[in-house]
């Protein structure tokens, strides 16, 4: 039987892509923080450690790959003085986590990063394109780049194989309430304003969670060393957005207001070429992945 390790597996993303896996009858080590607040079903086959960023990998028997999803960030993605914290969680862990899976004879890494790194430009960002996140979230996405290269040296080395997962915007039930769509949700549901600024021009590559984890999980069937983008391959403005959430619930579209002039903001959109090759990678769209999220009956509840 197939056996991963999970870190963060309280998190948005790591608690879906352990209840997907159990699901499908491989055992899961699930690696928190606080083992109070792991809601994943316990089952014969989870088991559930204490572990922080940083510390040693506990001993993970019969283990064959780790999903690193544990990482920092910061409540104020602008201040400089969380540097030493994203650094030191999101960077020097990194390394440690592939040194304690090489002493274990664990010999693959899925680690989750940030398709946000790239140099925003017109086409879409592939694999190979310029990463220099100097724009937005510096501090915290420097550290993620630089926990890839981490992991990547690692691989190079012959210690590890390293997949990287490069990720989009991603939503879903579950999600945390901080962010763009949240705020759009909770203000559509309440009857009350959407303010959206920058001439609604404001841009990302939005990506559902089911998606994410169905990919993820693929890189355990034929592990994967190197990297990949996850994401819609479409890059999505903010009053787009808004648009399609005010339909989906059901509100008026009248509440939702663009101010400011449209500027040239917001993430690169992700060329996901290289996943839809290499895995058949087939992920929905907003409107599909917005339509999932009400289909499952808590679009409408997760924020009011």
């Amino acid at each position: 039987m197939m056996k991963i390790a999970i870190t963060g597996a309280t998190g948005f993303i790591g608690s879906k892509l352990a209840r997907t896996a159990l699901s499908r009858g491989i055992s899961v080590v699930a690696l928190v923080r606080d083992v109070t607040r792991c809601s994943v079903p316990r089952s014969k086959s989870l088991e559930i450690l204490p572990w922080h960023l940083g510390q040693p990998l506990p001993k993970l028997r019969d283990v064959q790959a780790v999903f690193h999803l544990a990482a920092v960030i910061p409540n104020d993605l602008s201040d400089p003085g969380t540097a030493p914290l994203c650094f030191q969680n999101n960077t020097i862990s990194a390394l440690q986590l592939a040194t304690d899976a090489a002493q274990q004879r664990i010999g693959h890494i899925i680690h989750f990063s940030s398709g946000q790194v790239y140099t925003r430009s017109q086409a879409p960002a592939h694999e190979d394109s310029p990463a220099y996140p100097v724009e937005r979230a510096t501090y915290y996405l420097a550290s993620k780049l630089a926990g890839e290269l981490c992991l990547a040296a690692a691989a190079r080395a012959g210690t590890v194989v390293a997949t990287i997962l490069r990720l989009g915007s991603v939503y879903g039930p579950g999600m945390h309430p901080r962010g763009m769509l949240p705020t759009f949700i909770a203000n559509l549901v309440r009857n009350t304003p959407v303010i959206i600024d920058q001439g609604g021009g404001y841009t990302a590559d939005f990506i559902h969670v089911d998606d994410v984890v169905e990919l993820a999980l693929k890189m355990i069937e034929a592990p994967f060393d190197g990297l990949l983008n996850v994401g819609s391959g479409a890059g999505r403005s903010s009053l787009e957005a808004a648009i399609i959430l005010a339909e989906a619930l059901g509100a008026d579209p009248a509440l939702i207001t663009v101010r400011g002039v449209a500027k040239n903001a917001g993430f690169a959109t992700l060329s996901i070429l290289r996943a839809r090759k290499l895995f058949d990678f087939n992920p929905m769209q907003l409107e599909a992945g917005i339509a999932k999220w009400k289909a499952s009956g808590q679009l409408a509840n997760s924020f009011r």
